[in-house]
């Protein structure tokens, strides 16, 4: 990804539009973590609002504000997968609007590695919303040519990269009295 291309998806996300890209697990849509941005993902994937969408981080220190807390065991499991394809639901930080989280008092989070997604994440300086780029209960397409047209529609911008070998959604997990619940298979086997 090139300085123009980085600013494109930075400035159009700024201007609370979606984007799709690739990212390090399947092609994904991007939105500002607010509530245009998720009214937006709801509406393009034709989501139930009481379905959340997971959160995409820089780093680390970018759970700051958004979780309320971190275990041992999630402390262990972002040491040993993050940056990855691994997905953590925490307690959500009470400062985080409920609405954000389909009225959950959790919050998935995800650090990726892929790099023209962290330089998103970077440059914008702020959480993201992300989610497969599909309707809601359809399958997920791996790759950007397979995402239905009607979709491609309805996003503001699209950036097509080379697509990393990947190619299957993010394992998320659920982390409760030391213990790892797994709440999707994916990529990463616990």
């Amino acid at each position: 990804m090139d300085k123009s291309q980085l600013n494109t998806i930075v400035e159009a996300l700024k201007q609370d539009n979606v984007v799709l890209m690739q990212s390090d697990t399947v092609p994904g849509l991007l939105a500002r973590f607010n509530e245009a941005g998720l009214k937006a993902l709801q509406t393009i994937k034709g989501r139930p609002e009481e379905n959340p969408f997971l959160v995409l981080i820089p780093n680390r220190i970018a759970l700051a504000g958004l979780v309320d807390s971190v275990s041992e065991k999630e402390d262990s499991l972002m040491s040993q997968y993050w940056p990855g394809p691994l997905t953590i639901i925490f307690d959500k930080a009470t400062s985080v609007s409920e609405s954000l989280t389909a009225g959950k008092n959790t919050i998935a989070v995800r650090c990726p590695e892929f790099s023209p997604l962290n330089k998103v994440l970077y440059e914008i300086n702020e959480p993201l919303f992300s989610t497969s780029a599909n309707f809601s209960g359809q399958p997920t397409p791996t790759k950007l040519a397979m995402v239905d047209p009607k979709i491609l529609k309805q996003v503001d911008v699209t950036l097509e990269l080379p697509e990393p070998d990947l190619a299957q959604s993010s394992t998320i997990v659920r982390c409760e009295d030391g213990k790892v619940s797994i709440v999707r298979q994916g990529i990463i086997k616990l």
